[in-house]
């Protein structure tokens, strides 16, 4: 497999998990209060269906879009995952220049919708590889703080940069940007601001606590802001 096909059987195994547990919530009938819960799995699918081929991109948006906006998702979900089945299992362990190049994917489709030319300059380590889950979590939060960047910091022109830190067992991944993302408390210096000031930060930090990480959000060298996420456990 090629890192693009290793992202994608990577996607399609997180979709259909993500499908099957939106079909169990969706079966508790729930209310006005799960709507949080429905945006932020909106949000996974949305990145999602950027990875998987055809089809399947096709069905998680529509997905997407039925839990954003509170119409039918049954049927949307049945087809998902219908177009998700039989397809290959991706490796146990993934190559960290794959997700890499998932981030690098998810920066130009960000910048399409923007309208604008965005660069990605990465820097990472060759032959390190990481656990499938690890790399599953770090598609999904990765590509919410890459399409957070594109959308709120990084200039027509600029360029977001990504550098991957392995230390151990733990990975580390710095994403600078060449705009003032983060507003006055940027400006002002501030080392640490709250990750909730964006939903795509928010949903990312919920993603890496979950898996046991962290996600800090803080000035970088461009002026911008410079998200740092940490997973523990990720490199095998």
């Amino acid at each position: 497999m090629d890192h693009q096909e290793v992202i994608a059987a990577l996607a399609r195994v997180q979709a259909l998990r993500l499908a099957a547990a939106i079909g169990a919530t969706l079966s508790g009938a729930p209310g006005t209060g799960d709507r949080a819960w429905a945006a932020d799995a909106a949000a996974s699918l949305e990145g999602l269906a950027g990875h998987v081929p055809g089809e399947a991109a096709a069905g998680a948006a529509a997905v997407a879009a039925a839990l954003a906006s509170g119409g039918d998702v049954a049927g949307p979900l049945a087809q998902l995952e219908a177009r998700l089945a039989g397809g290959p299992d991706p490796p146990a362990r993934i190559p960290l220049e794959a997700v890499a190049a998932a981030a690098r994917d998810e920066a130009a489709r960000a910048a399409a919708r923007r309208r604008v030319v965005v660069g990605v300059d990465v820097t990472a380590p060759e032959g390190v590889r990481l656990t499938a889950a690890s790399a599953g979590v770090l598609v999904d939060a990765l590509g919410r703080v890459v399409r957070d960047a594109v959308a709120h910091g990084t200039p027509d022109g600029g360029a977001l940069r990504l550098a991957f830190q392995p230390g151990g067992d733990d990975l580390t991944v710095v994403v600078s940007d060449g705009g003032d993302s983060r507003g006055d408390s940027a400006a002002a210096g501030v080392v640490e601001v709250d990750a909730r000031r964006t939903a795509g930060l928010q949903g990312a930090a919920g993603r890496l606590a979950a898996a046991g990480g962290e996600l800090a959000v803080g000035v970088g060298p461009w002026g911008g802001a410079s998200v740092t996420l940490r997973l523990p456990g990720a490199v095998t």
